[in-house]
């Protein structure tokens, strides 16, 4: 029923519906690969002001940009459509910022072409595209194949000039060859010239009419079918019914019957027992008369309490049976309580869905009022936003300018700074070449002064050579003296030995040559020191003497002498030669 209410509002929408249109789309849109989506394109813009009643038709012809017409379901909508679109701007952002004003062909083109009016009494199918070589016998000869023409007129139409309204003797057959001939190329090339038509199936009055009759009908069948479906399953709920007492009431009846058949068994029992005790009794009539006395009377008893219980299980079953029957007929009655109720909720119902109906039709009235007034409220929000848009984008201009001048501000402030790290970066190279100037010069006096003493100290060990020989040869009170000219120059090197550690530990800095006339002050102190012996370990002066001994009374100084002297000399070389490199470290932590 929906699906039916919904196709007869349709066909009622439709005789209100109005057709645009359009050209000058963007030119990805109109592009070879791209051609095939331009409907759905053109369906997803204009699907954002209104319902459409029918998909976008495309005209393609060779030479010519592709147009387009599309029908709205409210004239309104395709009049609004019309005044928001018409000239707007399709270039894309890198076109725009190319410059240049819009051309004619850059900008929407869409016009409105004709409203469908209710006063169309008879269906029809409208021709369009087809070129003014075209003539009332091509028109024949193009839909000849589909029975015929019963009618035909050319009209004016505002995008093509004119165009064709026609009927077909089968009109039945009108909806399907206006679909199937939309968008198809006819003619033969000879009589017929070759074109694009689109075709468009336009509902008369009549045939509307029919149509909401139809949906009418199917509807009221529908609710015919419903009812009759109702009353079904109301009938079906009833048989179940009485089945389901009917089933209970054997089911009584059964367990009645086997009642009545266990005290029919229970009673031939009973009599069956009487009369063997009857026997027994006359066999031993005079043994147990008592006994069989007392027998009978516990029979009669017993006898009575089963009938009574007999009786109250039959009265109980009565009650039993009354309480069900009473309970059956309630529950009928409840049953058609219930059945009434609900017919009048039905027709309750029905009354408020026309009212519901009514109501809708009203609030739908009232909406398109409130769209109208929205969208006119949109149109003016829209206006309001663009100006703000457009004060905003002055203001970020200003910004952007302001940020501009900081940031040439900072380039030149980094420039400056550059050009002072550049003139400091070469004052420290001069500095720099300054103080490595300044120590190898230092180098070069530590060097010569280093020079100076080892010549000296090389005289000096000459000079005591030859006073040792002259000892020697002179005898045995030479060889006191000799001895204690050994032990002085054992304490020369101990000396100069400990100077040299001494200058090591304290370093000389940049000054070298510092180092050397040291060196050459403590030479000069010990050539003044008195030759007068001084006091050695007994260990030291006994070692001395063996040697002496060895070597005899005219003996030359040994190798290990010689060594030993030029060990002395050795170390002093390099105690200055380290603590020259010394000092040259402190001097290049200083600088």
């Amino acid at each position: 029923v929906a699906n039916v209410a919904r196709a007869a509002a349709a066909a009622a929408a439709t005789a209100a519906a109005a057709t645009v249109s359009m050209k000058h789309f963007p030119r990805s849109w109109v592009m070879p690969g791209a051609l095939a989506g331009l409907p759905e394109r053109i369906t997803k813009l204009l699907s954002k002001f209104g319902a459409l009643a029918r998909p976008p038709d495309i005209l393609a012809n060779a030479g010519a940009p592709p147009e387009a017409t599309a029908t709205f379901r409210s004239s309104e909508v395709a009049q609004e459509v019309t005044k928001m679109l018409q000239g707007a701007d399709m270039r894309s952002k890198e076109e725009k910022a190319g410059g240049g004003p819009a051309q004619e062909e850059d900008k929407f083109w869409i016009q409105l072409l004709s409203q469908d009016s209710v006063e169309d009494e008879e269906s029809c199918i409208v021709v369009r595209g087809f070129p003014r070589s075209w003539a009332e016998a091509q028109v024949k000869c193009t839909f000849m194949t589909f029975g015929g023409l019963a009618s035909m007129a050319f009209v004016p139409d505002a995008l093509h000039g004119r165009a064709c309204e026609l009927t077909l003797k089968e009109a039945e057959k009108m909806e399907h060859v206006a679909r199937l001939l939309d968008g198809t190329t006819v003619g033969d090339g000879d009589f017929i010239e070759e074109c694009l038509i689109s075709c468009t199936y336009r509902v008369g009055a009549l045939e509307r009419k029919q149509r909401e009759e139809l949906a009418r009908a199917q509807a009221e069948e529908e609710l015919r079918r419903r009812e009759e479906r109702a009353a079904r399953l109301v009938a079906e709920a009833e048989r179940r019914r009485q089945e389901e007492e009917e089933r209970k009431q054997r089911e009584v009846e059964a367990a009645a019957e086997a009642k009545r058949q266990e005290m029919a068994a229970f009673q031939a029992n009973l009599q069956k027992k009487m009369a063997d005790a009857k026997a027994a009794a006359e066999r031993k009539e005079e043994e147990r008369k008592q006994k069989v006395e007392r027998r009978r009377q516990w029979e009669e008893e017993r006898m009575r309490r089963e009938e009574e219980r007999q009786r109250k299980v039959a009265q109980m079953i009565e009650e039993r049976q009354e309480k069900e029957r009473v309970k059956r007929e309630e529950e009928a009655i409840k049953r058609a309580e219930r059945m009434r109720q609900w017919e009048n909720a039905r027709m309750q119902r029905e009354e408020e869905m026309q009212r519901h109906l009514e109501e809708r039709q009203r609030k739908s009235e009232e909406r398109a009022r409130l769209i109208a007034e929205q969208r006119e409220q949109e149109r003016q929000r829209r206006e309001e936003e663009r100006k703000r848009k457009e004060e905003k984008m002055r203001k970020w201009e200003e910004d952007r300018m302001r940020r501009e001048e900081l940031r040439q501000q900072r380039e030149e402030k980094r420039r400056k700074w550059e050009e002072f790290r550049m003139g400091r970066e070469e004052m420290l190279m001069r500095q720099w070449d300054e103080l490595e100037r300044r120590k190898r010069k230092a180098e070069a006096q530590e060097q010569t002064a280093s020079r100076r003493v080892r010549g000296r100290r090389s005289a000096e060990q000459a000079k005591h050579a030859v006073e040792d020989v002259d000892r020697q040869s002179s005898g045995g009170s030479e060889g006191e003296e000799e001895e204690e000219g050994d032990e002085f120059e054992a304490f020369a090197e101990r000396q100069a030995r400990q100077f040299s550690k001494r200058r090591r530990a304290n370093g000389v800095g940049l000054d070298g040559a510092a180092d050397g006339a040291e060196l050459v002050a403590a030479a000069r102190t010990v050539e003044r020191r008195p030759a007068t012996p001084l006091p050695l370990p007994g260990r030291v002066a006994a070692t001395a003497k063996a040697k002496r001994r060895a070597r005899g009374p005219t003996a030359s100084p040994t190798e290990d002498d010689r060594r030993r002297r030029a060990g002395v000399d050795d170390d002093d070389d390099g105690g200055r030669g380290r603590g020259s490199r010394a000092g040259g470290g402190e001097g290049d932590g200083d600088q």
